[in-house]
């Protein structure tokens, strides 16, 4: 669902990075990284500056995706909309740190001395979870309305 195609400085290298690990080809070879290493590298200090920001927002980001999808679920069995709600919140927010990854690392252009990134999934995300949030915040919804949830008998 949430992918962004990348090309490493100077053409060394291309890949593809979804939410939970990441397909790159190198001179050196061909790499499948999941996001469980790319914490060890940052945890482990091989990997810092904008580089290791970048991998911690783009793992914050994976998290509530994941929290997004076990709120979905638990909504969808309770029909509870209180779930629906903090899914929409944690997906949007997803959103922003998956962008806030991108640009710490290839800046606000998508193109820097990194490389050069193309977001293709990351405004999906930001389009559903912003859809989301107003399904469930609409202005002038009647259950939104003071003493809507009261029962009106007189």
């Amino acid at each position: 669902m949430r992918k962004s195609y990348y090309i490493i400085s100077e053409g060394i290298g291309i890949g593809i990075q979804w939410a939970l690990f990441r397909y790159q080809q190198t001179y050196l070879g061909v790499g499948l990284v999941p996001l469980t290493r790319e914490f060890s590298y940052v945890f482990l200090g091989i990997v810092s500056g904008k580089s290791g920001l970048s991998i911690l927002l783009w793992i914050a980001g994976a998290v509530l995706l994941i929290i997004a999808l076990f709120l979905t679920i638990i909504a969808a069995i309770g029909k509870t909309e209180k779930y629906r709600r903090h899914s929409a919140v944690c997906t949007f927010s997803c959103g922003l740190l998956f962008t806030g990854s991108v640009l710490v690392q290839y800046g606000l252009t998508l193109n820097g001395p990194s490389g050069l990134a193309l977001p293709v999934g990351i405004p999906l995300i930001l389009i559903v979870g912003g859809y989301l949030y107003w399904l469930q915040y609409r202005p002038g919804d009647p259950e939104d309305e003071p003493g809507a949830a009261e029962d009106d008998t007189s």
